[in-house]
């Protein structure tokens, strides 16, 4: 670390020139992480999963292409369905057939009469019309079939309840999964100003200086650049998969990062120069003794979110890669970049120390804890056990419907079709018997 310092201290102009050339260079030399999603689809399952396996049999075995991309049409009127109600369906059915490219397979009772008894419900006011979509579910391909056939559904249905036709609505596991990606990206800027402005209101509190709480979210930016940059690039060479997730996890765990690094540097440069050092001293002085600490921390987490990357589950498998990339870039920006602009900003009186508010409460505080040990050791024990015991009443599971809101119209879809319908007879599970003999 004192080798770094020095080598910072000395060059600090070539260390940030290093650095905008790369936030330059790699963003326009590499796909973005939206392309490389759209590329590389995240696989959600393992193929050896049975699952997986079974659909591949089938697909086989029936010469079609296996999906679990499902959306299911559901025609409803309270009053019952009669014959004047089927050229509607029909025609929905016919446009569907139509499409080659974004649907696999649709069961109807137009085209085969049998399944007419399944597909109806028993009070007659229900027809279901599942149809399976390219893609898999929940990936960019998935969601493109999706927002496809929703739109022909529109073109090729009358309007619901006018003139006495039915309620069409589009549900099942490929809505449900459309809805989570809007609401996904309705929650992304907003998620995304929210740390900005909680990053910039600590910043604030701690330093009272606009510059010097700047510092951190220009390394935070660059650092973004690249690590976003990395990621997209280790994905296009090892073909790995990409979330949609990704982007905002990895936003948000190099601004927690960047924060952290950039408040321990600064605070230890400041006390250095409380004390009597030279600006140059004090960025050598700051790195040699706090460098160990950052670096220890991004091991730690950085090695934390590798593991991850052994999960079967695909969200988990690729969330691990991409952060684990950002850490690493935050660490080197927090020791190299960051470093090299405080040996420029410094002199210049641009980072000063303001006035300690706080090293009172502090000392005070340290006092006491060392007066009376245990007791403050029994009531923090006490406090954390007291905050971890919220974790039992935490009940976790996979089912897509709880996350998405009751307003969003895959809900609307599934609850006006539970009126009519068991749920499990319109999204069916497939059973593979297969036998050496006929």
């Amino acid at each position: 670390m004192r080798r770094l310092a020095d080598l910072v201290v000395r060059w600090p102009w070539v260390v940030i020139g290093v650095w905008v050339a790369m936030a330059v260079a790699l963003p326009l030399s590499m796909p973005s992480l939206g392309e490389m999603a759209a590329r590389n689809p995240l696989v959600i399952l393992p193929s050896d999963a049975p699952s997986n396996v079974t659909a591949r049999m089938m697909a086989e075995a029936f010469e079609e292409p296996a999906s679990d991309n499902l959306l299911v049409v559901a025609f409803i009127d309270e009053s019952g369905l009669t014959p004047d109600d089927e050229p509607s369906y029909r025609k929905l059915v016919e446009a569907l057939r139509r499409d080659n490219l974004d649907v696999v397979a649709v069961q109807d009772f137009y085209t085969t009469p049998q399944l007419r008894q399944f597909l109806t419900s028993e009070d007659n006011t229900t027809w279901v019309l599942p149809v399976s979509l390219t893609g898999e579910l929940g990936t960019p391909r998935g969601y493109e079939s999706f927002t496809r056939v929703a739109d022909i559904i529109r073109h090729n249905t009358p309007d619901s309840g006018v003139d006495g036709s039915p309620e069409v609505y589009v549900t099942g596991p490929a809505a449900t999964v459309a809805d989570l990606t809007v609401a996904g990206e309705k929650d992304r800027l907003p998620i995304e100003l929210a740390i900005a402005v909680m990053v910039l209101a600590v910043l604030l509190i701690v330093y009272r200086n606009v510059v010097t709480m700047m510092l951190p979210l220009v390394t935070i930016g660059a650092s973004l650049l690249i690590a976003q940059a990395l990621a997209a690039g280790y994905s296009l060479l090892t073909g790995a998969g990409v979330s949609n997730q990704s982007v905002v996890f990895l936003s948000a765990i190099m601004a927690g990062a960047g924060t952290d690094y950039a408040v321990f540097l600064i605070s230890r440069y400041h006390d250095y120069l409380r004390s009597g050092a030279g600006y140059d001293q004090a960025v050598t002085r700051a790195m040699i003794s706090i460098g160990k600490v950052i670096t220890a921390s991004a091991l730690t987490v950085g090695i934390t979110f590798l593991v991850m990357s052994f999960a079967q589950m695909g969200v988990f498998r690729t969330i691990g890669v991409s952060a684990a990339i950002g850490i690493g870039v935050a660490y080197l920006a927090g020791v190299t970049l960051l470093p090299a602009i405080l040996v420029l900003a410094g002199p210049r009186g641009w980072v000063k120390p303001r006035r300690e508010l706080t090293a009172r409460f502090w000392r005070r505080s340290g006092i006491r804890i060392v007066r009376r040990p245990v007791p403050h050791l029994v009531a923090s024990v006490l406090v954390l056990a007291l905050l971890a015991g919220g974790a039992t009443l935490a009940t976790f599971n996979y089912d897509d419907r709880k996350a998405v809101a009751d307003s969003a119209p895959s809900s609307v879809g599934y609850a006006a079709l539970e009126r009519h319908f068991p749920i499990s007879q319109s999204i069916p599970q497939y059973v593979l018997v297969q036998s050496p003999h006929d």
